[in-house]
């Protein structure tokens, strides 16, 4: 989670390079990744706009994961990713994400937005927004007000 404090301000070299040797990773597009490291790997794609290589991250957000205790994270955070990368499996990653953040609010809330972003729906956005506002996700408010304008 350091890596995701300092990534979405801006810092995201030195705590990511610490992130993935303590995961046992040296690189987050060699292979599998703990459910967490691909969550913050899609988040910060997300939110500084790098898209580059957001295919591989959204695989990594929807891999199996053998600890699946962040999965809702994850797959928000891809799905999220593959609608602002314009990926042609984004409608399906949406869905897919939508099954595993029923009990997540966080979760929903990404997925709310993500819908909104993909669709243009206003309802999703209102939705997300409403979420973010009731646990106190203020980060994610504000950028969620940025998208749905």
């Amino acid at each position: 989670m350091l890596e995701l404090a300092t990534g979405l301000r801006g810092d995201h070299g030195l705590w990511r390079a610490r992130t993935l040797e303590f995961t046992g990773h040296t690189d987050p597009r060699s292979g599998r990744l703990a459910a967490t490291t691909a969550f913050v790997e899609a988040r910060l794609a997300v939110h500084t706009g790098h898209l580059t290589y957001a295919d591989r991250l959204v695989r990594n957000a929807f891999q199996e994961f053998t600890q699946p205790w962040y999965r809702a994270y994850a797959n928000a955070a891809g799905a999220e990713l593959a609608v602002l990368a314009h990926l042609p499996d984004a409608e399906k990653r949406l869905e897919q994400a939508e099954h595993t953040a029923e009990e997540n609010d966080w979760a929903a809330a990404c997925v709310a937005r993500a819908r909104g972003r993909f669709t243009g729906d206003i309802a999703a956005f209102r939705r997300s927004l409403e979420i973010w506002d009731r646990i106190g996700a203020r980060f994610e408010l504000e950028r969620t007000e940025e998208v749905a304008g």
